[in-house]
């Protein structure tokens, strides 16, 4: 499996973020030819304040963002996976990933649960769960584990984990 990381330095202007991701993923393709093409979380809009997050927050499968790069995926023939974007469902509003396949379909979406708050010595504070309701877990990939249960060992990985998660037939 080829798969192509794109980094990008995502800010507040969210229209301009989707046309760089895009822009980025049709490089991406056109020189990698990757199975699997993975956007960074908080692509779509990374900006401060409550209403700024909340604004930038789309209903699935409705909005504008989810139907773009499900279209994308299916045009290009490549699996998408949308590091996260804020979905609004209800009153909430959640960091939330997406895969879709190489036919457009969703075949995957996972509600972050372990939210970023951290106290800094020196008085700094983030709270991600200040504009963010915690999820409650996500679908299993085809052939694989939970995506959430995954993302998170990367990241927090447990002493002797991520050498398992390697030897169970992933590539």
């Amino acid at each position: 499996m080829r798969v192509s990381l794109i980094q990008m330095n995502s800010a507040e202007n969210k229209e301009r973020n989707l046309d760089v991701a895009e822009e980025m993923i049709r490089k991406a393709v056109g020189v990698e030819k990757p199975d699997l093409v993975v956007l960074p979380e908080y692509f779509a809009f990374l900006g401060e304040g409550r209403e700024a997050v909340h604004g930038n927050g789309e209903a699935f499968p409705e909005g504008p963002t989810y139907r773009r790069f499900s279209a994308l995926a299916s045009e290009l023939g490549v699996t998408l996976h949308l590091g996260s974007m804020v979905e609004k469902a209800g009153n909430g509003h959640y960091n939330t990933t997406l895969v879709f396949g190489p036919d457009g379909a969703e075949i995957a979406r996972y509600r972050k649960m372990h939210l970023f708050d951290i106290d800094v010595p020196g008085g700094m504070s983030y709270r991600e769960s200040d504009t963010i309701s915690r999820g409650e877990g996500g679908r299993d990939l085809p052939g694989g584990r939970d995506h959430g249960r995954l993302r998170h060992l990367l990241r927090h990985p447990l002493p002797g984990t991520l050498p398992r998660c390697a030897t169970r037939g992933r590539r």
